[in-house]
């Protein structure tokens, strides 16, 4: 419905929640339809292990709730499930799914890194784990600036080719009872400034 409504996915995409409010679930789900259709999704998980993230997007695609590989509950037809999953996302096409380092998470090393590999879109879970000019995660330090520059490197990056970008609203939603602000978002004037689309997800 969202590619219906907004003519699929370019320039630069946030998609700002607060925390436990699915964000990751919905990047995993984005990234499986581009390899569906046939792109290049490049993830970078910088927020959970790369080898987790990699099973929820096999556990989306087998339609095998991911709980159960948590809590080791895989019956038999699960994993038979999860298999034929795997060799369904293979013949569908090329994904990558990283996490590198810290040193190496600043906004150029991350962009030419994927696009080097040849991605055709670029997915960012989460935006406060990207690192600033000093090595230093911007959710650390909190600076306006270093949001900024940050965002402002990913638009001009998007010019050739989308990147998704997940984000946080700050604390002041947490007695909210709507959708909150776009003044709400951590560095909030960089993403309405430099977003093409900034997508919310709320529930009271």
């Amino acid at each position: 419905e969202l590619d219906d409504y907004f003519y699929g996915q370019r320039g630069l995409t946030f998609l700002v929640g607060a925390p436990k409010s699915f964000k990751s679930w919905f990047t995993i789900k984005a990234v499986m339809e581009n390899i569906k259709a046939g792109k290049f999704p490049y993830l970078y998980s910088l927020e959970l292990p790369a080898d987790e993230t990699d099973m929820r997007l096999r556990c989306l695609a087998a339609q095998v709730p991911y709980w159960k590989y948590l809590h080791h509950q895989l019956s038999p037809t699960d994993l038979q499930s999860l298999e034929e999953a795997s060799d369904l996302l293979k013949d569908w096409g090329r994904f990558v799914i990283d996490k590198p380092d810290s040193g190496h998470r600043d906004s150029h090393t991350l962009i030419e890194r994927a696009r080097d590999a040849g991605a055709d879109c670029i997915f960012v879970d989460q935006l406060q784990y990207v690192e600033n000019a000093r090595g230093i995660a911007i959710g650390a330090l909190n600076d306006t600036k270093d949001y900024f520059q940050v965002i402002n490197d990913f638009r001009d990056y998007s010019d050739l080719g989308p990147i998704w970008c997940v984000h946080q609203f700050n604390r002041s939603i947490m007695s909210a009872d709507k959708m909150p602000e776009m003044q709400q978002i951590k560095g909030s004037a960089a993403v309405e400034e430099c977003a093409t689309l900034a997508l919310g997800l709320w529930a009271s």
